[in-house]
């Protein structure tokens, strides 16, 4: 029988010798180089944390992301967003760029600073997120222009101060603070697309933003979830080594990212109960700064560090008289007596300069005294009752096609890359590429009525009201209608066609599509149809240049009073009646034919619906396509 030692002696044992100094262990200049430190991530499996990189985590500075929730408050919206921001996972900086590619000649030092920028790029967020930065530091210190990247420049001198164990020369210091900022500011002759890896200005396609997409949208249960890790692994710089391209195969993949980052500003990041606690948040804090002096700690890296999302339970545990306001909110935030939503609209982004100066709570409230003075003083209405929300939605280039800015190379010339045509990739678009959404939230729930009242008349004497109110009743069944100034260039302002709202008015003027040639396009630039007709699927006095047959090009459809377009690619030619019910979903009995037969024999059906042209023939409006 085998002998065996007691437990306390089987480390003496010469098979568990783990001295470093053993001859097997690596060693550069006589030094031991520990193994990569590893762990395993929810997205990108396991994750290497490479040894010169190693002592920069260890550190109270990047420690502190630990204590800072990436979404803020949406975990009280969304229970799985309480991920940290602690960006370990951002170390996947797909350096592939270096393994396929050698004649960029991509250095060590690269590889080292790349990784680095990714750690410490969020070393300067404040207390949950963007809050802190975007609400509560712009409204107690507005002439301080602040911004959580300068609060990363901060920490990280603070961290190489007070580390000064850690390798790392000042040139270096100098590139990862630039590669942080995405531009060159302090060192010069570096490679250019370096500085699109980390924050890419040119079109937001870095890691940082492919990982939070990722991230977010898996710990809140979002389902519609982008796969972005062959998007960088797949990369390569060209047009002189200047430039990150994506090969064309994966066009619709990046164009997926950025309706994802719409998608989720959506649904997560402007949830409007999320929202209603950001503020009930800002407002404790607001009330709490007058004692606890948040605001001053951007200016003092030592203060800094022990700022993290904990000051909320700093300020319920303290027994300061002072603070009893700021404990009084975060009570109701306990307890779920939240701010409540009154209205809300979306418009597009260029109602915002018009809007944004008129429609205030100060506005509200004095249009609250014209149109209801008895009931704005009985319940004694003031503007700190009232919170006006504007918040812009976009793809991440703002009014910009983002697929505009992205440059693709095909697998037959991988050195050379261009921006991609529409008609190469795309034929149903966006219109608009920007909202901006408009919230009104209000303070005390037993004034809701009345600052509703008051923001609904305030708005209908607003410039270019010519949108319908979209409130978050569920059962508005109206498509707003635009102004003829709100709408682009594409459209044709001499058209309309009436529509009413959803208050019994009328003169909604909505253009109808003009026809430019059939040409290639630029993403983004709306394509138009080329018809003529008229019965009831057109406005009165409807005419669009186009062949008395009505010859349709490469067209997409707008449907009047259905606020939807649908695209077709081909050519071919209509009658006049075959117009109509292709540019309009008929609702007469006549000429809507429901598969019901074929379903209840089992069979497959042509579509959910077709229409019958003059000459007998079934044109299937999902299944057949248009030659």
């Amino acid at each position: 029988m085998a002998s065996t030692l007691p437990l306390a002696d089987s480390f003496n044992d010469p098979a568990f010798n783990f001295d470093e100094s053993d001859e097997d262990v690596d060693s550069l200049g006589g030094a031991s180089v520990p193994p990569p430190r590893r762990f395993l991530d929810p997205i990108h499996d396991y994750v290497e944390l490479e040894p010169r990189v190693t002592p920069f985590v260890d550190t109270r500075q990047f420690q502190r992301l630990r204590y800072l929730k990436q979404l803020g408050v949406a975990y009280l919206v969304f229970p799985g967003g309480a991920h940290n921001s602690s960006a370990l996972a951002i170390l996947v900086s797909h350096t592939s760029l270096g393994r396929w590619q050698p004649e960029l000649k991509i250095t060590d030092r690269d590889v080292f600073c790349v990784q680095l920028a990714g750690l410490m790029h969020d070393l300067g967020h404040g207390p949950f997120s963007h809050v802190f930065d975007n609400e509560f530091i712009a409204r107690v210190r507005p002439d301080r222009k602040w911004c959580h990247e300068e609060g990363s420049e901060m920490m990280f001198d603070a961290l190489i101060k007070e580390n000064p164990h850690i390798p790392i020369s000042q040139d270096e210091i100098n590139f990862v603070k630039d590669l942080i900022r995405g531009r060159p500011r302090l060192t010069s002759g570096e490679k250019p697309f370096l500085f699109q890896i980390v924050a890419n200005a040119e079109n937001g396609l870095d890691v940082d933003k492919l990982d939070y997409l990722d991230r977010d949208a898996y710990q809140c249960g979002i389902r519609n979830r982008v796969t972005t890790s062959r998007i960088m692994d797949n990369c390569r710089v060209v047009n002189g080594k200047t430039t990150i391209a994506f090969p064309y195969k994966d066009h619709f993949n990046i164009y997926m990212v950025y309706h994802s980052r719409y998608a989720l500003h959506k649904q997560v990041y402007n949830h409007k109960t999320g929202k209603a606690i950001e503020y009930m948040v800002v407002d404790a804090l607001i009330e709490a700064d007058r004692v606890l002096k948040f605001s001053e700690m951007i200016d003092n890296p030592d203060d800094y560090v022990n700022l993290t999302d904990d000051i909320l339970l700093q300020i319920e545990r303290s027994k300061d008289p002072e603070l009893e306001k700021a404990r009084k909110i975060l009570e109701r935030l306990r307890k779920r007596r939240l701010y409540r939503v009154v209205d809300f609209k979306v418009v597009p982004s260029a109602y915002r300069d018009a809007w944004e100066n008129r429609l205030t709570a100060d506005s509200i409230v004095e249009e609250a005294m014209a149109v209801a003075p008895s009931e704005a003083k009985s319940v004694g209405l003031n503007k700190d009752d009232i919170i006006v929300d504007f918040s812009a939605l976009h793809m991440g280039m703002k009014d910009r096609n983002p697929m505009d800015c992205v440059m693709f190379y095909s697998k037959h010339a991988p050195n050379k890359a261009s921006f991609i045509r529409q008609d190469e990739g795309f034929n149903i678009l966006p219109e608009f590429f920007q909202e901006v959404q408009i919230k009104i939230f209000t303070r005390e729930e037993s004034k809701k009525l009345i600052i509703q009242k008051a923001y609904r008349s305030l708005i209908s004497k607003l410039p270019d009201v010519n949108i319908p109110s979209i409130t978050n009743d569920d059962e508005i069944e109206h498509t707003p209608s635009f102004s003829a100034s709100s709408l682009p260039p594409s459209f044709n302002p001499n058209s309309s066609f009436e529509s009413s709202t959803s208050a019994g008015q009328s003169d909604a003027s909505l253009a109808v599509p003009s026809t430019p040639p059939n040409r290639p396009r630029s993403l983004g630039v709306s394509p138009q149809a080329s018809v003529t007709g008229s019965g009831p699927g057109f406005p009165s006095g409807f005419s669009a240049a186009g062949s008395p047959t009505g010859s349709v090009t490469s067209t997409s459809h707008y449907i009047p009073g259905q606020g939807r377009t649908f695209s077709r690619h081909g050519s071919r030619s209509f009658s006049a009646k075959e117009q109509n019910q292709f540019m309009t979903l008929p609702e007469s009995p006549g000429t809507v034919k429901k598969n019901k037969n074929k379903r209840a024999r089992g069979e497959e059906s042509d579509g959910d619906m077709s229409m019958d042209g003059t000459d007998g023939r079934s044109l299937s409006r999902t299944r057949q396509r248009i030659e």
